[in-house]
């Protein structure tokens, strides 16, 4: 079985966070399966581009990858040339597109439309009430009330949790909605990923926090820090990630003006490679979003073994809950604050969890079941149309 893919972004273009990094997950299993997949993007990679071949396959990890130039980078992500290829590609049997937003993804899809060629859209968080309201919102209105909505009516879609489907379900009807959890790299854990002395109970020490994630404003640090400088117990927060000059100026003043830039240390970009052995170092982990459709750095977190702290707004926080593997907070600052100090005084919870959650996820998110359960979607949709 053949499948053509369309991102905007792909690796190494990391800086895109989440996204690039399940879409290449997905797609290299999909070719380890056995099936034919090739995959077209463009060489956005924030404020630069990336420095690759173009308008030619390049295999890659198993996956034919086109890369072409991209002449505005987020959120345009606009390329002729990728376009071009697509309007005259005659072996496009389904084509599973990622994100929206932005001319890569829409026009593709309806080049995909006029040769009706079935579509299975990704949105990767970008279609809920959140991201319609933030951000470009008279472009975005003005999108889907001319061509976007109907775009999507021609759809099959691919949701990674059930609140993201809810979300998308409230303002558009595409032709189905299938949830299906993100594939996330979960590479074997050394035994000293997971420090002894986290597991010893000590009432006096600073409990060792993790934010690990782009730096927007979605991602709730603004609440966090709130809520942290009202803690009545010790604590150092981690933060790694990138962002914008002046949102990270912003967030350093709150900070300030919080009495809190002390007990915080700024990390940067951390490479992928060294994200496990932080978030194993840390105590909890937390990501107090106020949209998130899946969440990567849950899954990560719990790889290792740390406990997470989350909003409800989080698309896996069902999971979390339903698991019992850490807390889920409001969006308000009593009550971060509050599911933060019930995590402080939970030694024993999160001793636990750091024991079972590594085999838990592990089972849940196996490449090899949630392979399986993509190649039946494709199938269904390459039928059904």
């Amino acid at each position: 079985m053949k499948t053509t893919h369309i991102c905007p972004s792909y690796k190494p273009a990391y800086i895109y966070g989440g996204p690039t990094m399940s879409v290449s997950k997905l797609c290299e299993g999909l070719a380890q399966a056995g099936c034919n997949t090739e995959l077209l993007t463009t060489t956005a990679n924030g404020k630069t581009t990336l420095k690759v071949p173009t308008n030619r396959p390049v295999w890659l990890d198993g996956v034919l990858v086109y890369y072409f130039k991209c002449f505005s980078n987020a959120p345009l992500h606009f390329s002729p040339a990728l376009l071009w290829h697509l309007l005259f590609k005659k072996d496009v049997k389904l084509l599973h597109l990622h994100s929206w937003w932005n001319s890569a993804i829409i026009l593709a899809c309806i080049v995909a439309k006029m040769k009706k060629i079935p579509v299975l859209l990704s949105p990767r968080g970008m279609l809920t009430p959140y991201t319609l309201e933030n951000r470009n919102k008279v472009f975005k209105s003005l999108i889907h009330q001319l061509i976007g909505n109907r775009l999507l009516e021609y759809c099959h879609i691919h949701a990674s949790t059930e609140k993201e489907k809810q979300d998308m379900l409230s303002f558009i009807k595409p032709k189905s909605v299938t949830v299906i959890p993100n594939l996330v790299r979960l590479p074997e854990v050394p035994s000293n990923y997971i420090p002894v002395q986290l597991l010893k109970s000590d009432a006096n020490r600073a409990i060792k926090l993790v934010f690990l994630s782009r730096i927007e404003e979605k991602k709730g640090l603004g609440i966090l820090f709130a809520a942290l400088a009202k803690a009545d117990f010790k604590w150092k927060l981690l933060i790694a990630g990138t962002g914008e000059t002046k949102y990270l100026k912003r967030l350093k003043n709150l900070a300030a003006h919080l009495g809190i830039t002390s007990s915080l240390s700024w990390l940067g970009q951390v490479q992928d490679e060294d994200k496990f052995q932080l978030l194993a170092g840390q105590d909890l982990m937390v990501l107090p979003s106020h949209n998130e459709s899946f969440a990567n750095v849950v899954v990560e977190s719990l790889l290792v073994g740390t406990p997470v702290v989350i909003s409800d707004q989080v698309g896996l926080a069902d999971y979390v809950s339903a698991k019992n593997m850490g807390w889920i907070s409001k969006l308000t600052v009593d009550d971060l604050n509050h599911a933060l100090s019930e995590a402080r005084g939970s030694q024993q919870q999160r001793d636990r969890i750091r024991k079972q959650a590594p085999e838990i996820i592990k089972t849940d998110f196996s490449d090899q079941n949630l392979i399986v359960q993509y190649l039946r979607l494709y199938k269904s949709i390459g039928k059904n149309g």
